[in-house]
């Protein structure tokens, strides 16, 4: 079955969208089993994962700051890893947002990608809405796409670091 978003949008647009959002998936999962591993509160609970620390992932902004604090139980070398972490994965939040929550559309007389996406900044004065719309050059994807795999290899070097000093 081929569904009508296959025929919007060329299959490997879709498939690069797939493992960036995957990426980004395992991203804020590897943040959470840091925060488990680095942090007492988190580690009392073993593997009986309690409401708090399931709690911790309800919103990407609540698990960032639980990873962020996470930090300072850690050796000095893994905390400063922590915290350079933390700023990348902050510095594409907009981006990962407007990818998983924008519209693409494909125009074929022009080959080009286009994303269109309403947000709001934190930063904003109360409902404001920042609308997007704007084309997204393949360069820009690949360069997304390397960027969230180089956070998550980072990540998951860090999670063996944390697991390797608690043994």
């Amino acid at each position: 079955m081929r569904t009508l978003v296959e025929k919007m949008i060329p299959a490997r647009i879709l498939t690069q969208y797939g493992i960036y959002l995957q990426t980004w998936a395992h991203i804020e999962y590897a943040c959470w089993t840091i925060y488990r591993l680095a942090d007492p509160e988190a580690k009392r609970f073993g593997e009986d994962i309690s409401f708090p620390v399931v709690e911790a992932k309800r919103t990407t902004r609540g698990l960032l700051k639980k990873f962020k604090s996470s930090a300072n139980q850690c050796s000095p070398h893994i905390k400063l890893r922590i915290l350079m972490t933390y700023r990348r994965i902050t510095n594409g939040l907009e981006t990962r947002n407007t990818a998983s929550h924008g519209v693409f559309f494909f125009d074929d007389k022009t080959d080009s990608l286009r994303l269109e996406h309403f947000f709001i900044r934190k930063s904003d004065p109360k409902e404001t809405w920042r609308y997007f719309e704007d084309p997204i050059s393949q360069t820009e994807i690949d360069e997304a796409l390397e960027e969230a795999d180089l956070i998550l290899r980072e990540l998951v070097n860090i999670r063996s670091e944390i697991e390797a000093d608690r043994k």
